[in-house]
């Protein structure tokens, strides 16, 4: 019996059915994982802020800002020391979102760690401009910046589901995309970090309540965000 042999006009078209295909596929199953790094992000700032309540349940409703110094020192470090090792409410790996295209290891030492993670609201940092005290009257003085300590007093809060405290973001200069401890919506920090869409171009925040969102490049200029990066790591200022 003669075994059927494939010519090449068959072997052709195979290929292309192949090749069209794998067009049809690929970006379904690129997009099936970016809502899957989305939404584990999601879920660790839904944990993030669990840990910063709990803190603050400890700390007569004092939550630790951008940074602080460390109990007993003039050591400064990132706001998730204060919750993942001087008060182990959560755990490290969730700090920061694996979708940063620049992700650093996570050194033992909190001096390294504690500054790679979500970036947290700034209001009182430096040249951070008015965007804070135009909204006292919404949101509430809230923020306070004593020496070298950040802050903020959560029952100086109004309308808490309004004020954005964490969110995904990242610095722009020497290392562009490495996560950032802190971030504000119109205002460069330190190695000119930003607000950073990383999830098709929505960025993932939580908010004073409790609840996470992702907000799109669109709805941020409407929130007076004048500062943003997209996805590709392009900063953005308006």
């Amino acid at each position: 019996m003669r075994r059927k042999i494939f010519t090449l006009i068959e072997l052709l078209v195979v290929i292309a059915v192949i090749a069209i295909l794998l067009s049809v596929l690929l970006p379904a199953l690129n997009s099936a994982r970016k809502k899957g790094q989305a939404i584990g992000c999601v879920n660790n700032l839904s944990q993030l802020m669990k840990g910063h309540f709990m803190y603050a349940d400890a700390q007569d409703q004092w939550m630790i800002g951008s940074q602080a110094y460390q109990a007993g020192t003039k050591t400064s470090l990132g706001w998730a020391y204060f919750i993942v090792e001087a008060f182990p409410y959560v755990k490290k790996q969730i700090i920061r979102c694996n979708s940063n295209p620049i992700l650093e290891p996570l050194l033992s030492y909190a001096t390294n760690w504690s500054w790679r993670c979500y970036g947290m609201y700034a209001p009182k940092d430096r040249w951070t401009g008015t965007y804070y005290t135009d909204r006292i009257d919404e949101t509430g003085d809230f923020a306070v910046l004593v020496d070298g300590t950040r802050a903020f007093h959560l029952t100086k809060m109004k309308g808490p589901s309004r004020i954005f405290l964490l969110s995904d973001s990242g610095s722009f200069a020497s290392s562009p995309g490495v996560a950032s401890y802190k971030m504000h919506p119109t205002y460069y920090l330190e190695n000119s970090s930003a607000i950073f869409l990383l999830h098709i171009n929505r960025a993932n925040m939580a908010f004073a309540d409790g609840h996470v969102e992702a907000r799109s490049q669109s709805r941020l200029r409407s929130d007076g965000f004048t500062r943003m990066a997209l996805e590709n790591g392009t900063v953005l200022t308006f």
